[in-house]
């Protein structure tokens, strides 16, 4: 007969001691047994066998640690994908290709509607600055003001920082811009930070550059 455990410890009775540790061992015992047989079944038969070495087989599907490598190698794809993205618009902007060339390089969903050029600064203070130019029509029409005002050489970039869970990419451009208008020019370190679709292509293009010494080239302030 099963006593309840509580009562069987607090009972100093020997012999009902003596019983439950017996059952408690005996319970235990064959637990210990089940198991055993469970194992020796898994590890003698061919399903049992093939399933515990593909749990422990970081190729198979049904391991843990595939789908931990599989999501290593998906951000490790993503981050190149981005990369690549990203240096083939700024060695587009670099080699001053056209600027069909330079579009390429922008989403095209649902016809670029998405696309975003964005150049940080007073509005004041250039017709590039400080508006949000729309749709790949936009940003024709934003590379179509700076190229009709400025000129560049020499232009580089370094520092691609990519985050691929965002798909952004930031990158530092280097380069001698000069105002048209006025002949100035001046040595200019800007920052852009790009948004890719699910495609690789630019989506929103965010620049942050010297509006300051913009302005005062286009009123011939630094000659």
């Amino acid at each position: 007969e099963s006593l309840p455990l509580l009562s069987v410890l607090g009972n100093e009775n020997p012999r009902e001691r003596s019983h439950f540790e017996h059952t408690l061992k005996s319970s235990a015992l064959s637990i210990f047994t089940i198991c055993g047989s469970l194992l020796f079944v898994a590890l003698t038969t061919g399903t049992g066998r093939d399933r515990i070495l593909r749990w422990s087989d970081s190729s198979s599907p049904l391991s843990p640690m595939a789908s931990t490598g599989e999501a290593r190698r998906e951000e490790a794809d993503k981050r190149s994908a981005l990369l690549k993205s990203a240096r083939s618009l700024c060695d587009a902007f670099a080699s001053g290709s056209p600027l069909d060339d330079v579009l390429e390089n922008f989403s095209t969903i649902d016809s670029g509607s998405s696309v975003v050029c964005l150049e940080h600064g007073l509005s004041n203070l250039a017709p590039f600055l400080g508006r949000e130019f729309r749709g790949l029509e936009g940003a024709r029409e934003y590379f179509g003001i700076i190229s009709d005002l400025l000129t560049y050489e020499n232009m580089r970039f370094s520092g691609y920082a990519v985050d691929e869970e965002a798909s952004l990419v930031s990158v530092v451009g280097r380069a001698t811009f000069t105002w048209k208008s006025t002949g100035d020019s001046w040595d200019e370190v800007f920052t852009y930070r790009l948004k890719f679709d699910e495609y690789a292509k630019v989506e929103v293009y965010e620049v942050w550059a010297d509006s300051g010494a913009a302005y005062l080239a286009s009123k011939g302030g630094l000659g």
